[in-house]
């Protein structure tokens, strides 16, 4: 997004941001500009809405995939049964 010629941010400064949502794996906040930043514990990073979507879509088909039971995913082959993840909520995947 161009900072510079945002008709909502005129003079391309950033103001404070507004929080959007947090929990104990990060935080999503909305700067005056239109950007989002999703704020992990060892780095921020700063996307377009467009982007933040894209990355919604994304997590939400891993989050799939891991729920997915291996023995009915035969490209993981049998020894992925015993190795698939639990997730519970709340846990971080590492």
């Amino acid at each position: 997004m161009d900072h510079q010629h945002n008709p909502s941010n005129p003079g391309g400064a950033h103001g404070p941001a507004l929080p959007l949502a947090s929990n104990s794996v990060g935080a999503v906040s909305l700067c005056n500009c239109g950007v989002l930043t999703l704020h992990l514990s060892c780095f921020s990073v700063r996307l377009e809405p467009g982007a933040f979507q894209e990355l919604h879509k994304l997590l939400g088909l891993a989050l799939h995939e891991l729920r997915i039971p291996a023995a009915a995913r035969p490209e993981l082959g049998a020894s992925a049964a015993e190795a698939e993840p639990t997730i519970s909520h709340g846990e971080a995947l590492h």
